[in-house]
Protein backbone atom coordinates (compact mmCIF):
# COMPACT_ATOMS: atom_id res chain seq x y z
CA UNK A 1 0.00 0.00 0.00
CA UNK A 2 1.28 3.66 -0.88
CA UNK A 3 0.69 6.71 0.35
CA UNK A 4 1.36 9.92 -0.72
CA UNK A 5 1.13 13.28 1.40
CA UNK A 6 1.14 16.78 -0.86
CA UNK A 7 0.54 20.30 -1.10
CA UNK A 8 2.09 20.18 2.63
CA UNK A 9 4.50 22.22 4.66
CA UNK A 10 7.06 19.10 5.07
CA UNK A 11 9.59 19.44 7.53
CA UNK A 12 12.00 17.01 7.30
CA UNK A 13 14.48 17.33 9.89
CA UNK A 14 17.30 16.41 7.19
CA UNK A 15 19.37 19.85 6.85
CA UNK A 16 20.12 19.23 3.24
CA UNK A 17 16.86 19.41 2.36
CA UNK A 18 14.45 20.81 5.08
CA UNK A 19 11.40 21.42 4.00
CA UNK A 20 9.57 20.28 0.76
CA UNK A 21 5.83 19.84 0.21
CA UNK A 22 5.52 16.05 -0.75
CA UNK A 23 5.88 12.23 0.79
CA UNK A 24 5.31 8.99 -0.50
CA UNK A 25 5.12 5.88 1.59
CA UNK A 26 5.12 2.46 1.07
CA UNK A 27 4.44 0.17 3.58
CA UNK A 28 6.81 1.20 6.36
CA UNK A 29 9.23 2.74 4.69
CA UNK A 30 9.33 6.34 3.34
CA UNK A 31 10.11 6.31 -0.59
CA UNK A 32 10.27 9.69 -1.86
CA UNK A 33 10.60 13.02 -0.47
CA UNK A 34 10.22 16.35 -2.63
CA UNK A 35 8.39 18.48 -4.53
CA UNK A 36 4.17 17.51 -5.40
CA UNK A 37 5.26 17.30 -9.55
CA UNK A 38 7.92 14.19 -8.74
CA UNK A 39 5.41 12.32 -6.21
CA UNK A 40 3.55 12.34 -9.17
CA UNK A 41 4.91 8.47 -10.52
CA UNK A 42 4.04 7.33 -6.73
CA UNK A 43 0.01 8.62 -7.35
CA UNK A 44 -1.11 5.34 -9.16
CA UNK A 45 -2.85 3.30 -6.97
CA UNK A 46 -2.25 5.40 -3.76
CA UNK A 47 -4.07 6.94 -1.23
CA UNK A 48 -3.32 10.71 -2.14
CA UNK A 49 -3.43 13.19 0.78
CA UNK A 50 -3.73 16.94 0.11
CA UNK A 51 -2.24 18.50 3.57
CA UNK A 52 -3.14 21.84 1.95
CA UNK A 53 -0.85 23.73 3.48
CA UNK A 54 -0.75 21.93 6.74
CA UNK A 55 2.48 20.60 8.57
CA UNK A 56 4.56 17.31 8.22
CA UNK A 57 6.95 16.40 10.64
CA UNK A 58 9.06 13.19 11.89
CA UNK A 59 7.03 11.65 14.72
CA UNK A 60 8.04 13.29 18.44
CA UNK A 61 10.20 11.05 20.11
CA UNK A 62 9.70 11.86 24.31
CA UNK A 63 13.56 11.61 25.18
CA UNK A 64 12.93 11.06 28.60
CA UNK A 65 9.43 9.52 30.66
CA UNK A 66 8.81 6.78 32.55
CA UNK A 67 5.33 5.64 30.44
CA UNK A 68 6.04 2.21 31.81
CA UNK A 69 6.58 3.66 35.56
CA UNK A 70 3.45 5.68 34.81
CA UNK A 71 1.66 2.42 34.11
CA UNK A 72 2.24 1.47 38.22
CA UNK A 73 2.25 4.85 39.41
CA UNK A 74 -1.04 6.20 37.88
CA UNK A 75 -3.31 2.85 38.62
CA UNK A 76 -3.54 4.75 42.01
CA UNK A 77 -4.59 7.82 44.21
CA UNK A 78 -3.75 10.76 41.54
CA UNK A 79 -2.57 13.83 42.94
CA UNK A 80 -1.55 17.18 40.80
CA UNK A 81 0.66 19.68 40.71
CA UNK A 82 -1.60 22.57 41.47
CA UNK A 83 -3.20 21.09 44.65
CA UNK A 84 -3.43 23.13 47.84
CA UNK A 85 -2.30 20.86 51.35
CA UNK A 86 -5.95 20.12 51.57
CA UNK A 87 -7.14 19.34 48.50
CA UNK A 88 -3.83 16.62 48.60
CA UNK A 89 -5.44 15.07 52.03
CA UNK A 90 -9.39 15.03 50.30
CA UNK A 91 -8.00 13.46 47.86
CA UNK A 92 -6.80 10.77 49.79
CA UNK A 93 -9.54 10.53 51.94
CA UNK A 94 -11.98 10.29 48.80
CA UNK A 95 -9.86 7.38 46.95
CA UNK A 96 -9.63 5.67 50.39
CA UNK A 97 -12.98 5.33 51.17
CA UNK A 98 -13.82 4.61 47.81
CA UNK A 99 -11.89 1.50 47.36
CA UNK A 100 -12.89 -0.47 50.84
CA UNK A 101 -11.23 -3.35 49.65
CA UNK A 102 -7.92 -2.53 49.12
CA UNK A 103 -4.88 -4.33 50.93
CA UNK A 104 -2.66 -1.33 50.77
CA UNK A 105 -2.97 2.23 48.64
CA UNK A 106 -0.45 4.05 46.81
CA UNK A 107 -0.25 7.42 45.02
CA UNK A 108 1.28 9.80 43.36
CA UNK A 109 1.40 13.30 42.76
CA UNK A 110 1.68 15.12 45.39
CA UNK A 111 3.10 18.53 45.58
CA UNK A 112 6.45 19.09 47.10
CA UNK A 113 6.60 22.62 47.62
CA UNK A 114 2.93 22.79 49.53
CA UNK A 115 5.29 21.53 52.83
CA UNK A 116 7.60 23.00 54.69
CA UNK A 117 11.40 21.82 54.65
CA UNK A 118 10.03 19.45 56.91
CA UNK A 119 7.99 17.59 54.41
CA UNK A 120 4.73 15.98 55.43
CA UNK A 121 3.90 14.06 58.26
CA UNK A 122 2.34 10.32 58.57
CA UNK A 123 -0.22 11.53 61.46
CA UNK A 124 -1.95 13.44 58.69
CA UNK A 125 -2.39 9.76 56.93
CA UNK A 126 -2.89 8.27 59.80
CA UNK A 127 -5.97 10.19 60.05
CA UNK A 128 -7.30 8.78 57.16
CA UNK A 129 -6.25 5.17 56.75
CA UNK A 130 -4.68 3.81 60.05
CA UNK A 131 -4.68 0.24 59.91
CA UNK A 132 -3.68 -0.31 56.47
CA UNK A 133 -0.32 0.73 54.73
CA UNK A 134 -0.78 4.11 52.56
CA UNK A 135 2.35 5.67 50.50
CA UNK A 136 2.65 8.55 47.83
CA UNK A 137 5.30 9.43 45.83
CA UNK A 138 5.82 13.57 45.31
CA UNK A 139 5.01 14.84 41.62
CA UNK A 140 8.90 14.51 41.28
CA UNK A 141 9.15 11.27 42.18
CA UNK A 142 12.14 11.94 44.47
CA UNK A 143 11.06 11.45 47.79
CA UNK A 144 8.07 9.58 49.85
CA UNK A 145 5.03 10.30 52.30
CA UNK A 146 3.71 7.40 54.25
CA UNK A 147 1.76 6.39 57.27
CA UNK A 148 2.70 4.97 60.03
CA UNK A 149 1.51 0.87 59.00
CA UNK A 150 3.83 1.40 56.29
CA UNK A 151 6.89 2.40 58.26
CA UNK A 152 5.86 -0.42 60.96
CA UNK A 153 5.85 -3.19 58.01
CA UNK A 154 8.78 -2.16 56.52
CA UNK A 155 10.70 -2.38 60.11
CA UNK A 156 11.11 1.69 59.62
CA UNK A 157 12.43 2.92 63.54
CA UNK A 158 14.33 5.59 65.16
CA UNK A 159 16.97 3.17 64.82
CA UNK A 160 16.97 3.06 60.80
CA UNK A 161 20.13 4.60 59.42
CA UNK A 162 19.36 6.55 56.44
CA UNK A 163 20.90 4.65 53.48
CA UNK A 164 22.71 7.24 51.99
CA UNK A 165 23.19 10.10 54.40
CA UNK A 166 23.43 13.22 52.64
CA UNK A 167 21.78 12.20 49.47
CA UNK A 168 18.73 10.07 50.77
CA UNK A 169 17.78 9.85 54.00
CA UNK A 170 14.31 9.66 56.97
CA UNK A 171 13.49 13.08 57.56
CA UNK A 172 13.00 12.57 61.65
CA UNK A 173 11.59 14.31 64.51
CA UNK A 174 12.29 16.02 67.48
CA UNK A 175 13.24 12.32 68.96
CA UNK A 176 14.98 11.43 66.48
CA UNK A 177 11.88 9.25 64.65
CA UNK A 178 10.95 9.11 61.14
CA UNK A 179 8.02 11.28 60.76
CA UNK A 180 6.88 8.92 57.52
CA UNK A 181 8.83 11.60 55.09
CA UNK A 182 11.70 10.38 53.16
CA UNK A 183 13.56 11.62 50.23
CA UNK A 184 15.12 9.88 47.33
CA UNK A 185 15.13 6.17 46.07
CA UNK A 186 16.83 4.18 48.63
CA UNK A 187 14.95 5.39 51.63
CA UNK A 188 11.74 5.03 49.97
CA UNK A 189 12.63 1.17 48.65
CA UNK A 190 13.31 0.35 52.31
CA UNK A 191 9.92 1.87 53.53
CA UNK A 192 8.17 0.11 50.39
CA UNK A 193 9.63 -2.40 52.02
CA UNK A 194 7.55 -6.33 50.62
CA UNK A 195 4.35 -4.69 50.26
CA UNK A 196 2.11 -5.76 47.41
CA UNK A 197 1.12 -2.41 46.24
CA UNK A 198 -0.08 -2.87 42.69
CA UNK A 199 -2.13 -5.58 41.12
CA UNK A 200 -0.47 -6.70 38.41
CA UNK A 201 -3.04 -7.48 35.89
CA UNK A 202 -3.89 -3.73 35.72
CA UNK A 203 -0.72 -3.20 34.20
CA UNK A 204 -1.21 -4.27 30.78
CA UNK A 205 -4.51 -2.17 30.10
CA UNK A 206 -2.70 0.91 31.87
CA UNK A 207 0.26 0.86 29.35
CA UNK A 208 -2.27 0.80 26.57
CA UNK A 209 -3.98 3.33 27.28
CA UNK A 210 -0.64 5.33 27.69
CA UNK A 211 0.28 4.23 24.76
CA UNK A 212 -3.05 5.37 22.98
CA UNK A 213 -2.66 9.26 24.48
CA UNK A 214 0.90 9.50 23.48
CA UNK A 215 -0.06 8.86 20.20
CA UNK A 216 -2.76 11.67 20.18
CA UNK A 217 -0.17 13.91 21.02
CA UNK A 218 2.05 13.12 18.20
CA UNK A 219 4.61 10.78 20.01
CA UNK A 220 5.79 7.75 17.76
CA UNK A 221 8.70 6.70 20.11
CA UNK A 222 10.08 7.45 23.74
CA UNK A 223 12.75 6.88 26.06
CA UNK A 224 12.02 4.74 29.07
CA UNK A 225 14.05 6.11 31.86
CA UNK A 226 13.68 3.20 33.40
CA UNK A 227 11.37 1.93 36.76
CA UNK A 228 12.47 0.65 40.14
CA UNK A 229 13.97 -2.25 40.38
CA UNK A 230 11.68 -4.15 42.78
CA UNK A 231 8.91 -3.77 39.53
CA UNK A 232 11.65 -3.89 35.98
CA UNK A 233 10.79 -7.75 35.64
CA UNK A 234 6.77 -7.45 35.64
CA UNK A 235 6.94 -4.35 33.56
CA UNK A 236 9.99 -5.84 31.17
CA UNK A 237 7.51 -9.00 30.52
CA UNK A 238 4.58 -6.90 30.19
CA UNK A 239 6.05 -4.78 27.12
CA UNK A 240 7.52 -7.81 25.72
CA UNK A 241 3.95 -9.34 25.59
CA UNK A 242 2.68 -6.57 24.42
CA UNK A 243 4.62 -6.28 21.70
CA UNK A 244 4.77 -9.73 20.63
CA UNK A 245 0.82 -9.32 20.06
CA UNK A 246 1.47 -5.75 18.45
CA UNK A 247 0.15 -3.56 20.61
CA UNK A 248 3.20 -1.23 21.13
CA UNK A 249 2.00 2.49 19.30
CA UNK A 250 5.91 3.68 20.43
CA UNK A 251 9.77 2.49 19.37
CA UNK A 252 10.40 2.17 22.80
CA UNK A 253 14.58 2.71 23.98
CA UNK A 254 14.45 1.29 27.54
CA UNK A 255 17.00 1.36 30.59
CA UNK A 256 18.46 -0.63 33.68
CA UNK A 257 17.99 2.15 36.66
CA UNK A 258 20.73 2.31 39.02
CA UNK A 259 19.29 4.70 41.76
CA UNK A 260 21.71 3.86 44.58
CA UNK A 261 25.18 1.98 44.99
CA UNK A 262 24.38 -1.01 45.47
CA UNK A 263 22.28 -1.29 42.10
CA UNK A 264 25.04 0.46 40.10
CA UNK A 265 27.43 -2.63 40.97
CA UNK A 266 25.22 -5.76 39.21
CA UNK A 267 23.13 -2.51 36.96
CA UNK A 268 25.20 -3.75 33.65
CA UNK A 269 25.22 -7.14 34.46
CA UNK A 270 21.31 -6.47 34.71
CA UNK A 271 21.01 -4.16 31.59
CA UNK A 272 23.82 -7.28 29.86
CA UNK A 273 20.60 -10.00 30.33
CA UNK A 274 18.03 -7.80 29.32
CA UNK A 275 19.25 -6.77 25.78
CA UNK A 276 19.41 -9.81 24.96
CA UNK A 277 16.22 -10.54 25.21
CA UNK A 278 14.98 -7.01 24.06
CA UNK A 279 16.79 -5.77 21.19
CA UNK A 280 14.54 -5.11 18.40
CA UNK A 281 13.47 -1.71 16.22
CA UNK A 282 10.40 -1.47 18.73
CA UNK A 283 11.65 -2.73 21.74
CA UNK A 284 15.27 -2.32 22.74
CA UNK A 285 17.03 -2.28 26.31
CA UNK A 286 20.38 -1.08 25.47
CA UNK A 287 20.97 2.23 28.27
CA UNK A 288 22.12 2.04 31.56
CA UNK A 289 20.70 5.08 33.48
CA UNK A 290 21.68 6.41 36.64
CA UNK A 291 20.25 8.71 38.89
CA UNK A 292 22.85 10.46 40.40
CA UNK A 293 21.19 13.34 42.26
CA UNK A 294 18.16 14.44 43.27
CA UNK A 295 15.94 17.54 42.85
CA UNK A 296 15.44 21.10 43.74
CA UNK A 297 12.17 20.76 45.31
CA UNK A 298 12.92 18.00 47.36
CA UNK A 299 16.31 19.51 48.10
CA UNK A 300 18.61 16.91 46.84
CA UNK A 301 20.07 18.12 43.58
CA UNK A 302 23.86 18.07 43.91
CA UNK A 303 24.95 21.72 44.20
CA UNK A 304 28.34 23.45 43.55
CA UNK A 305 28.87 25.18 47.10
CA UNK A 306 26.35 24.42 49.84
CA UNK A 307 22.76 25.38 49.95
CA UNK A 308 22.08 28.68 51.33
CA UNK A 309 20.73 26.64 54.72
CA UNK A 310 24.53 25.31 54.28
CA UNK A 311 23.78 22.13 53.43
CA UNK A 312 25.50 20.15 50.93
CA UNK A 313 24.54 17.49 48.87
CA UNK A 314 26.81 15.31 46.88
CA UNK A 315 26.21 13.11 43.98
CA UNK A 316 25.36 9.34 44.08
CA UNK A 317 28.26 8.66 42.02
CA UNK A 318 31.53 10.55 41.33
CA UNK A 319 35.02 10.47 40.01
CA UNK A 320 36.48 7.83 39.51
CA UNK A 321 33.52 5.70 40.91
CA UNK A 322 31.29 6.92 38.32
CA UNK A 323 33.92 6.82 35.26
CA UNK A 324 34.62 3.14 36.35
CA UNK A 325 30.54 1.79 35.77
CA UNK A 326 30.01 4.64 32.23
CA UNK A 327 33.23 2.23 31.32
CA UNK A 328 31.80 -0.63 32.18
CA UNK A 329 28.61 0.11 30.02
CA UNK A 330 30.42 1.54 27.32
CA UNK A 331 33.07 -1.14 26.53
CA UNK A 332 29.93 -3.26 25.97
CA UNK A 333 28.24 -1.14 23.28
CA UNK A 334 25.62 0.18 25.96
CA UNK A 335 24.84 3.81 26.36
CA UNK A 336 24.84 6.18 29.22
CA UNK A 337 21.65 8.45 30.57
CA UNK A 338 22.88 9.77 33.61
CA UNK A 339 19.96 12.20 36.02
CA UNK A 340 22.19 15.42 36.84
CA UNK A 341 20.03 18.45 37.77
CA UNK A 342 22.60 20.73 40.38
CA UNK A 343 25.81 21.49 39.13
CA UNK A 344 27.97 19.41 40.64
CA UNK A 345 26.36 16.57 39.33
CA UNK A 346 26.43 17.86 35.85
CA UNK A 347 30.01 18.34 36.14
CA UNK A 348 30.64 14.75 36.95
CA UNK A 349 28.68 13.76 34.12
CA UNK A 350 30.76 15.52 31.70
CA UNK A 351 33.97 14.12 33.61
CA UNK A 352 32.97 10.74 32.99
CA UNK A 353 31.86 11.52 29.30
CA UNK A 354 35.68 12.57 29.32
CA UNK A 355 36.94 9.33 30.87
CA UNK A 356 34.66 7.54 28.03
CA UNK A 357 35.88 9.32 25.24
CA UNK A 358 39.30 9.47 26.13
CA UNK A 359 38.50 5.35 26.21
CA UNK A 360 38.25 5.35 22.41
CA UNK A 361 34.27 5.11 23.11
CA UNK A 362 32.89 7.10 20.50
CA UNK A 363 29.75 5.43 19.19
CA UNK A 364 28.45 5.70 22.62
CA UNK A 365 25.55 7.84 23.53
CA UNK A 366 26.13 9.91 26.42
CA UNK A 367 22.59 11.95 27.72
CA UNK A 368 22.52 14.30 30.95
CA UNK A 369 18.96 14.12 32.04
CA UNK A 370 17.32 16.99 33.38
CA UNK A 371 20.35 20.10 32.49
CA UNK A 372 18.54 22.45 34.94
CA UNK A 373 22.02 24.15 36.42
CA UNK A 374 25.22 24.22 34.93
CA UNK A 375 28.13 25.79 35.64
CA UNK A 376 29.55 28.75 33.11
CA UNK A 377 32.76 26.67 32.71
CA UNK A 378 31.10 23.60 31.95
CA UNK A 379 28.74 24.81 29.10
CA UNK A 380 31.30 24.21 26.36
CA UNK A 381 31.89 20.34 27.85
CA UNK A 382 29.01 19.02 26.01
CA UNK A 383 30.17 19.81 22.72
CA UNK A 384 33.65 18.77 23.09
CA UNK A 385 32.61 15.16 24.72
CA UNK A 386 29.42 14.85 22.57
CA UNK A 387 26.87 14.54 25.92
CA UNK A 388 23.51 15.41 24.79
CA UNK A 389 22.00 18.19 26.84
CA UNK A 390 18.42 16.68 27.63
CA UNK A 391 15.68 19.02 29.46
CA UNK A 392 11.94 19.14 29.68
CA UNK A 393 10.53 22.53 28.24
CA UNK A 394 7.49 22.31 30.66
CA UNK A 395 10.26 23.39 33.32
CA UNK A 396 11.48 27.05 31.79
CA UNK A 397 9.19 28.93 33.55
CA UNK A 398 9.51 31.09 37.10
CA UNK A 399 8.78 29.59 39.73
CA UNK A 400 9.49 31.48 42.82
CA UNK A 401 9.23 29.21 45.57
CA UNK A 402 12.98 27.94 43.69
CA UNK A 403 14.43 30.86 44.65
CA UNK A 404 14.72 30.67 48.49
CA UNK A 405 16.24 26.79 47.92
CA UNK A 406 18.81 27.89 45.21
CA UNK A 407 19.59 31.60 45.92
CA UNK A 408 19.38 33.96 43.72
CA UNK A 409 22.80 33.08 41.78
CA UNK A 410 21.21 29.81 40.86
CA UNK A 411 18.10 31.13 40.35
CA UNK A 412 18.83 33.61 37.79
CA UNK A 413 21.05 31.17 35.72
CA UNK A 414 18.54 27.84 35.42
CA UNK A 415 18.11 25.97 31.73
CA UNK A 416 20.98 27.30 30.01
CA UNK A 417 20.18 25.38 27.00
CA UNK A 418 20.43 27.57 24.46
CA UNK A 419 24.01 28.29 25.55
CA UNK A 420 24.71 25.05 25.35
CA UNK A 421 23.66 24.34 21.75
CA UNK A 422 25.89 27.86 20.55
CA UNK A 423 28.40 25.43 21.52
CA UNK A 424 27.38 23.02 18.80
CA UNK A 425 26.43 20.10 21.26
CA UNK A 426 22.97 18.54 20.70
CA UNK A 427 19.50 19.01 22.68
CA UNK A 428 16.76 16.75 23.68
CA UNK A 429 13.41 17.51 25.07
CA UNK A 430 10.88 14.90 27.46
CA UNK A 431 8.62 15.50 29.79
CA UNK A 432 9.28 13.23 32.30
CA UNK A 433 6.09 11.77 32.62
CA UNK A 434 4.61 10.68 35.36
CA UNK A 435 6.37 13.59 37.30
CA UNK A 436 5.32 15.85 34.35
CA UNK A 437 3.71 18.73 36.77
CA UNK A 438 2.88 20.76 33.84
CA UNK A 439 1.63 18.20 31.43
CA UNK A 440 2.99 15.40 28.60
CA UNK A 441 2.39 17.43 25.47
CA UNK A 442 5.02 17.95 23.19
CA UNK A 443 3.87 20.77 21.79
CA UNK A 444 3.89 22.90 25.18
CA UNK A 445 6.70 21.73 26.03
CA UNK A 446 7.72 23.67 22.81
CA UNK A 447 5.96 26.39 23.71
CA UNK A 448 7.55 26.54 27.33
CA UNK A 449 10.86 26.39 25.72
CA UNK A 450 10.44 29.10 23.70
CA UNK A 451 8.73 31.49 25.32
CA UNK A 452 10.22 30.37 29.33
CA UNK A 453 6.70 31.26 31.12
CA UNK A 454 4.14 29.45 32.57
CA UNK A 455 1.89 28.40 29.84
CA UNK A 456 -1.24 28.99 31.54
CA UNK A 457 -0.44 33.15 31.34
CA UNK A 458 1.01 34.62 27.83
CA UNK A 459 2.04 37.92 30.77
CA UNK A 460 3.66 35.30 33.44
CA UNK A 461 7.59 36.58 34.11
CA UNK A 462 9.63 35.11 31.93
CA UNK A 463 12.35 32.79 33.33
CA UNK A 464 16.02 34.58 33.35
CA UNK A 465 18.26 34.58 32.06
CA UNK A 466 15.81 35.26 28.67
CA UNK A 467 18.47 34.94 26.47
CA UNK A 468 18.57 31.18 27.24
CA UNK A 469 14.67 31.06 25.30
CA UNK A 470 14.59 28.26 22.74
CA UNK A 471 13.79 28.77 18.94
CA UNK A 472 11.10 26.56 17.65
CA UNK A 473 13.57 24.75 14.97
CA UNK A 474 16.03 23.55 17.95
CA UNK A 475 12.49 22.30 19.67
CA UNK A 476 11.88 20.57 16.73
CA UNK A 477 15.07 18.42 16.76
CA UNK A 478 15.51 17.96 20.10
CA UNK A 479 11.86 16.14 19.68
CA UNK A 480 12.94 14.28 16.67
CA UNK A 481 16.45 13.64 15.18
CA UNK A 482 18.65 14.62 18.17
CA UNK A 483 15.98 12.22 20.08
CA UNK A 484 16.72 9.47 17.52
CA UNK A 485 20.38 10.03 17.83
CA UNK A 486 20.41 9.61 21.86
CA UNK A 487 18.26 6.42 21.11
CA UNK A 488 20.87 5.36 18.27
CA UNK A 489 18.28 5.41 15.78
CA UNK A 490 18.98 8.50 13.65
CA UNK A 491 19.72 5.84 10.69
CA UNK A 492 16.32 4.77 10.99
CA UNK A 493 13.86 7.19 12.27
CA UNK A 494 13.95 10.92 12.98
CA UNK A 495 13.71 12.25 9.92
CA UNK A 496 11.57 12.33 7.22
CA UNK A 497 14.37 10.46 4.16
CA UNK A 498 13.92 8.23 1.53
CA UNK A 499 14.50 4.53 3.34
CA UNK A 500 13.63 4.94 6.90
CA UNK A 501 10.23 4.25 8.99
CA UNK A 502 7.80 6.16 8.06
CA UNK A 503 7.17 7.45 11.35
CA UNK A 504 5.21 10.59 10.75
CA UNK A 505 2.98 13.38 12.61
CA UNK A 506 0.44 16.04 10.58
CA UNK A 507 -0.32 19.16 12.55
CA UNK A 508 -3.06 21.12 11.62
CA UNK A 509 -1.08 24.41 11.14
CA UNK A 510 2.60 25.57 10.53
CA UNK A 511 4.56 25.75 13.91
CA UNK A 512 6.27 28.89 12.96
CA UNK A 513 3.55 30.60 11.71
CA UNK A 514 1.10 30.01 15.15
CA UNK A 515 1.66 33.06 17.72
CA UNK A 516 4.31 31.44 20.17
CA UNK A 517 1.68 31.72 23.19
CA UNK A 518 -0.97 29.24 21.04
CA UNK A 519 1.25 26.64 19.71
CA UNK A 520 -0.11 23.93 22.34
CA UNK A 521 -3.36 24.46 21.08
CA UNK A 522 -2.43 23.46 17.49
CA UNK A 523 -3.98 19.51 17.12
CA UNK A 524 -2.40 16.36 15.87
CA UNK A 525 -4.51 15.47 13.48
CA UNK A 526 -2.49 11.95 12.19
CA UNK A 527 0.26 9.92 13.74
CA UNK A 528 1.75 7.65 11.69
CA UNK A 529 3.95 4.55 12.98
CA UNK A 530 5.89 2.72 10.33
CA UNK A 531 3.17 2.98 7.77
CA UNK A 532 0.47 2.61 10.28
CA UNK A 533 -2.12 4.89 11.80
CA UNK A 534 -2.22 5.19 15.69
CA UNK A 535 -4.62 8.10 15.39
CA UNK A 536 -6.36 10.36 13.16
CA UNK A 537 -8.60 13.08 14.67
CA UNK A 538 -11.69 13.22 13.37
CA UNK A 539 -11.30 16.31 11.47
CA UNK A 540 -8.59 14.59 9.28
CA UNK A 541 -9.82 13.06 6.27
CA UNK A 542 -7.25 9.83 6.11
Amino acid sequence: MTTVFQNGRVYTMNREMPCVSAVAVRDNRIIYVGNDEGAGPYKSGAKVIDLAGKMLIPGLIDAHCHPLMGAFLTSGILCGAGMTHGEVLETIRAYVEAHPGNEAYFGQGYPEWVFDERGPRKEELDAICPDKPLYLMSNGIHEGWCNSRTLELGHITGDTPDPMPGFSWFHRDENGEPTGHMVEMAAQMLAMGDIRWFETEHISDACKRIFREYSALGVTGFVDCGIFGAFEQRVVQQIADLEAQGELRQRICGCVMAEDPESAKTAVERLRALHARHHSDMYNIHTLKIVNDGTVESRSCALRGPYPDGRVVEPMLQGEALARVCLEAAAEGFHLHIHAIGDRAVHETLMAARAVREAGYFDTRIINAHTHLTAREDIPLFARYNVLANTSGIWHYDAPENRDILGDERYDRQFQLRSILSHGARMTLGSDFPADEMGREPLKGIQMGVTRQIYSDPGAPILAPAAERLTVEQCLEAYTINAAYGMHMEDRTGSIEVGKYADLVVLEKDLNEVPVHHMMNTRVLLTMLGGKPTYVNEAFRF
